[in-house]
């Protein structure tokens, strides 16, 4: 009976801990782990954007993250033609 009792409490005590110890896919790279929910549905002038990245793995849409001069975070499609155009330009840019 003590035995059962003893395995009874470390079961309970590890499955009360275990959903506080898991880390998430959005604990470790900020930057990278910013998903997009939409796409920005029309083409952004070149000149207002300075930077980009690609959404996280983890995401369930892949996107790219552009950065306008303003500071803005703006989710695009990569597979439409001008945000590969803008991706090749930001490159050649940097």
């Amino acid at each position: 009976m003590l035995y059962f009792q003893a395995a009874l409490l470390v079961a309970l005590i590890l499955g009360s801990s275990l959903p506080f110890t898991q880390a998430g896919p959005y604990g470790v790279n900020m930057e990278s782990s910013i998903c997009c929910n939409d796409f920005v549905p029309f083409p952004l002038p070149l000149k207002f954007l300075t930077r980009f990245h690609f959404t996280s793995a983890t995401c369930r849409k892949h996107g790219v993250i552009l950065l306008t001069m303003k500071n803005r975070k703006i989710c695009a499609d990569p597979r439409k033609g001008w945000v590969k155009h803008a991706i090749t330009a930001l490159k050649k840019n940097h």
